[in-house]
């Protein structure tokens, strides 16, 4: 049975390096396991990074030519590989008993239907891709070849992907909307090129959008601009103690980093 829960939404989308971006969202899980608080996070990248989903196997030689120069770092979530260059990036932590707890997958859909109107109102129409895609040869590396029946895609091009991660009956969702073509990888075109030609798209509207109709979603929502002081030197920790070590995987400390 859900109950009310407290949830803080940031409405400032900020700019950080990967390592703090996933530094971040993993303090924010933390705080939703022990204070029963939720949040939901917008956010951009200070360079082009690669994200490798937490399960995801990992050796250099798999990362794309085109992009081995670039950043990389391990998330929380599973699911594939993600570039983030001309994207924008949210996260949602939610403690347990929240209303999604039987049926997690159902927030997939319910923050993408806001994710969808968001873009509609600035001009984007998008469509929920309704059958998930099968590959008998295995899984593509980048998570833009992959495809999940929640996705929102404009015609055959995937928009908008998340995945996610439970911890203690906590969920963490990521997601990502993917705004441009980026030069490491430009198989994939985003919102500017499939439907925008010739304009661009307003991102800090959209994240206005995107913010005001996600207090729509939970019962108790507290609006405040960025992380609150007290969390950073916990993030810091977390950059110099774990995400720092790129592409690698964590259990819980700076003493797990043989796994991959």
């Amino acid at each position: 049975m859900s109950v009310p829960i407290r949830c803080e939404i940031f409405h400032e989308c900020e700019t950080a390096t990967g390592v703090e971006n996933m530094a971040i969202d993993e303090v924010l899980l933390e705080r939703a396991i022990s204070e029963r608080m939720g949040h939901f996070r917008l956010y951009q990248w200070s360079a082009p990074t690669i994200t490798l989903g937490y399960f995801q196997d990992y050796q250099p030689e798999t990362i794309p030519e085109e992009m081995k120069s670039l950043d990389v770092v391990r998330r929380l979530t599973g699911g594939g590989a993600i570039l983030h260059h001309h994207e924008l990036t949210y996260s949602c932590s939610l403690p347990s008993e929240n209303r999604w707890q039987e049926s997690p997958s159902d927030l997939y859909s319910e923050i993408h239907q806001v994710i969808r109107d968001a873009l509609a109102r600035q001009g984007f129409a998008c469509e929920f891709r309704g059958v998930s895609k099968s590959f008998p040869a295995g899984e593509p590396f980048l998570c833009y070849s992959r495809g999940d029946e929640r996705d929102l895609v404009h015609g055959s091009h995937k928009v908008v992907g998340s995945a996610q991660r439970r911890r203690k009956g906590a969920i963490l969702q990521h997601g990502s909307i993917l705004i441009g073509r980026s030069q490491f990888a430009p198989q994939f075109p985003g919102v500017h090129e499939l439907g925008l030609k010739g304009q661009d798209l307003n991102v800090s509207e959209l994240c206005e959008e995107i913010v005001q109709v996600m207090f729509s979603l939970f019962e108790n929502c507290l609006k405040t601009a960025q992380l609150p002081v007290a969390l950073r030197p916990s993030v810091d920790a977390l950059v110099q103690d774990k995400y720092r070590y790129a592409g690698r995987r964590f259990e819980s400390s700076k003493g797990s980093r043989s796994g991959l």
